[in-house]
């Protein structure tokens, strides 16, 4: 999706001085591709804004409440419990992890998908990110470096593309179709930066869970099905 925005400004930008690219007074601006092409860029931050709500939203399920912690941000080892199942009990191979992201979040090794085992446990000076907090890193990063942001895992959703946040999110029918009064040969709108396959919201990895997977009864995968969702759509960025 980040590609087509920038596919979408070049095009704007080309003609943002007189003619293509500044260089043809007689040839006229097609006002209804620009109009198509800045709703579009629109459209495509909205739904990668809506998709880092949605990772947030995953991130936050199971959270240890702030109460627990004292403030220098440290907690009692018993008051510890696993986002996935919600159990504090311990084995000698199964052991509650803290991620060292965002979420303050603990989990246990089996219950990760697939398992954390004790030698990829990392040393407690490089720390640990769960799923959800390890997507997000992805996530902010591909953000970062195509928008030129300074985004952070601590970041929530709403400071990603805020500039649309009271944009209508109402799509136009005629959303990606070429204008009426465009005969410009250069342009193609159906290029193959074109991710109408997302529009589903399917995820292809994981468990098949799709976009609605946290809205289901079944708790199981919930955190991992929704780092799938939002690594395979930004991933196709």
């Amino acid at each position: 999706m980040l590609h087509r925005i920038g596919y979408e400004r070049n095009l704007i930008d080309a003609y943002s001085g007189e003619g293509w690219k500044g260089l043809s007074l007689e040839k006229i601006k097609p006002e209804k591709e620009l109009q198509r092409a800045t709703s579009e860029i629109v459209k495509r931050k909205l739904r990668i804004r809506d998709l880092f709500q949605q990772l947030d939203s995953l991130c936050a399920e199971g959270k240890l409440p702030e109460a627990l912690f004292d403030s220098e941000g440290m907690i009692d080892s018993e008051d510890i419990f696993c986002a996935k199942c919600g159990s504090k009990d311990l084995t000698a191979d199964n052991d509650i992890i803290l991620c060292d992201g965002a979420c303050d979040r603990g989990f246990h090794q089996y219950c990760l998908e697939p398992p954390l085992r004790a030698e990829d446990i990392p040393p407690a000076d490089q720390g640990w990110l769960c799923p959800g907090c390890d997507c997000k890193v992805d996530c902010m990063d591909l953000l970062n470096k195509s928008q030129g942001t300074n985004l952070s895992i601590t970041d929530s959703w709403e400071k990603v593309f805020p500039e649309v946040a009271t944009a209508d999110k109402t799509e136009d029918p005629n959303l990606g179709l070429p204008s009426d009064d465009s005969d410009d040969a250069d342009y193609d709108p159906d290029a193959p930066q074109v991710d109408e396959d997302l529009e589903d919201g399917s995820s292809t990895e994981g468990h098949g869970d799709d976009s609605s997977s946290k809205d289901q009864g079944d708790d199981s995968g919930s955190d991992e099905s929704g780092c799938n969702i939002a690594s395979d759509k930004l991933g196709l960025l």
